[in-house]
C-alpha cells in the first residue's frame, strides 16, 4: 500500500492541476460535413461504445481511505470473488492539453460508472458481466448501507469511502434493483434493503427530500474533512433516488424504502421553480439554489416529470435548458453543464439525457439528431466518448465510462427503437 501522505499529494497535484484550466482549453474539433463523420451510422457507433467499455477483474486487497489529517485509515478487507469493475477514464490523456498528473486516473472506477455499465450490460442480454460488476459494489458497501465515491480497480487499495453522495447511492440501488427484476436473482436484496435504510436517515425533515452525504475536499483538494455534512439537498440526487426507490418498492415490496409517492410530491413542490419553467439545482433548508445546471434544470429532471406525468413540466423544463444553455460551435450544437462556466463549454453526459427526453415527448426526429450528433462526436474524438469539449476543471477532455454508457442507453432506446430501458416512465 502506498503511503496516505504520497496519496493526498498525488490528489492534490491532480485537483491543482486542474484548476489550473479555468478557461476552456483549445479549440473545440469542428463537425465533420463530409466523410464517415458526416452522417455516422448510429448503431454501429453505439456497438463500438459498448465494446469500449473497459471492464476489468477488481482485486481486492487491503484497503484504506484518508482521514482529515491526511493519513491512512484502515478499512475492512473485501472478498470479492469473480469480480469485475468498470475503469472510468481508460485512456486519461488521448487528447493534448490536459493537466499533468490525470494520467494518474488510469486504474480509478467510480462507483456512479459501475452502476451505470452494468446496467449497460443488462439492456444488452449480458447479466453475468452486470452480476460481476454489482458483486463489487456489494463487496464495498458501508457498513451503513452507502458507498464511497470512487476507488481503484487494482494496483493501490485507496478507497473514498468516506466521500459518500446520495445520488451514487440511489443508481447502485437502482441497479441492483433492475438486476432483481430481470433475472429474478435475489442475491442483492441485502445490499438494496441497507442502502434504502441509509437513504431513509438522509431525509431533510423541513423539506422532505434526500440531503446530500458526507465528506468533502477543501482549499484545491489540499485539505480532506471526511466529518463534513452535506446538509443541503440536490435536484440531481432526488431524482436519482426518485427512481431507484420506485423500482425497488416494486421488486421488493417486503423491503422498507422511501415513498416514491412522497419524495415525488417534494420534488415538485420544492425544487419546481414555476416562474421561470425549470428546476432548481437543489434546495438547503428553504432556499433554493437557483443556478441553471443542465441535468438539475432539464434534462434528467424531465425524465423524472415525465414518468411523474407531469408533461407540461418536462416540456418547459427542456425548452428553458435548451434556450439557457444552447450553443453552437463548430458546427455543433451543443450544452453547456450550467450557467457559471464558459459559454462553449460541451457537457456531453448530461446531453445525452436530452434525446431521451424529446423522444418521449414525441419529439422523434429531434431526438435522433441529436443521437447522429453524439455518434459524429464519438467517429470524429474516439470511443469511448469524450466527457466534455474542452479540457475544463470539472469537465476534462477526455474518453470516459459515464457518457459512454449514456449514449449506448439512448441509442438503444432513441435509435433502435426498443422500449425505453432506463428510468421508465411506467413499471409492469
Amino acid at each position: 500500500m502506498k503511503g496516505a501522505r504520497l496519496l493526498s499529494l498525488v490528489h492534490v497535484l491532480l485537483v491543482l492541476s486542474l484548476a489550473l484550466l479555468t478557461a476552456c482549453s483549445g479549440a473545440v474539433v469542428p463537425r465533420p460535413t463530409t466523410g464517415p463523420c458526416a452522417k455516422p451510422d448510429v448503431s454501429h457507433w453505439a456497438s463500438l461504445a459498448s465494446q469500449s467499455l473497459r471492464v476489468e477483474r477488481f482485486i481486492a486487497r487491503p484497503l484504506y481511505d484518508l482521514n482529515g489529517k491526511g493519513g491512512a485509515t484502515s478499512l475492512p478487507t473485501v472478498r470479492c470473488d469473480d469480480c469485475m469493475a468498470v475503469i472510468s477514464y481508460p485512456m486519461p490523456l488521448r487528447h493534448a492539453g490536459g493537466p499533468k498528473g490525470f494520467d494518474r486516473l488510469k486504474k480509478r472506477s467510480f462507483t456512479y460508472d459501475n452502476a451505470l455499465v452494468a446496467l449497460v450490460r443488462l439492456a444488452e442480454g449480458r447479466p453475468q458481466q452486470a452480476r460481476q460488476i454489482l458483486s463489487t459494489l456489494a463487496a464495498l458497501q458501508r457498513p451503513d448501507g452507502a458507498w464511497g465515491f470512487s476507488f481503484n480497480v487494482s494496483g493501490d487499495g485507496f478507497y473514498n469511502a468516506g466521500y459518500v453522495r446520495t445520488g451514487v447511492v440511489a443508481w447502485v440501488l437502482y441497479a441492483m434493483a433492475r438486476y432483481t427484476e430481470i433475472k429474478g436473482d435475489r442475491r442483492f436484496i441485502p445490499s438494496m434493503r441497507r442502502a434504502s435504510q441509509w437513504m431513509k436517515g438522509r431525509i431533510d425533515r423541513k423539506n422532505a427530500l434526500v440531503r446530500g452525504g458526507f465528506g468533502r475536499w477543501l482549499n484545491g483538494g489540499a485539505t480532506y474533512e471526511p466529518t463534513h455534512v452535506a446538509s443541503w439537498a440536490s435536484t440531481e440526487h432526488n431524482v436519482d433516488a426518485w427512481f431507484a426507490v420506485r423500482l425497488a418498492a416494486h421488486v421488493d415490496p417486503s423491503g422498507s424504502y422511501i415513498n416514491p409517492a412522497a419524495l415525488g410530491r417534494s420534488i415538485a413542490k420544492r425544487l419546481w421553480l414555476p416562474k421561470e419553467g425549470r428546476y432548481a439545482r437543489g434546495i438547503n433548508g428553504d432556499t433554493p439554489d437557483t443556478v441553471i445546471a443542465l441535468d438539475a434544470a432539464g434534462t434528467w429532471s424531465a425524465l423524472q416529470a415525465l414518468a411523474a406525468m407531469q408533461i407540461p413540466r418536462a416540456q418547459r423544463a427542456i425548452a428553458f435548458v435548451d434556450a439557457e444553455l444552447g450553443f453552437e460551435e463548430g458546427g455543433w450544437h451543443a450544452h453547456r453543464p450550467d450557467n457559471e462556466v464558459p459559454k462553449r463549454l460541451w457537457f456531453v453526459e448530461a446531453s445525452v439525457a436530452r434525446s431521451m427526453v424529446l423522444n418521449r415527448l414525441g419529439r422523434k426526429a429531434e431526438a435522433r439528431k441529436g443521437m447522429s450528433q453524439l455518434a459524429s462526436w464519438a467517429c470524429v474524438r474516439g470511443v469511448p466518448l469524450a466527457y466534455s469539449s474542452h479540457w475544463h476543471q470539472d469537465f476534462p477532455l477526455t474518453p470516459a465510462a459515464a457518457p459512454t454508457a449514456w449514449f449506448v442507453l439512448a441509442a438503444h432506446e432513441v435509435w433502435q427503437r426498443k422500449a425505453p430501458f432506463l428510468w421508465r416512465q411506467t413499471l409492469p
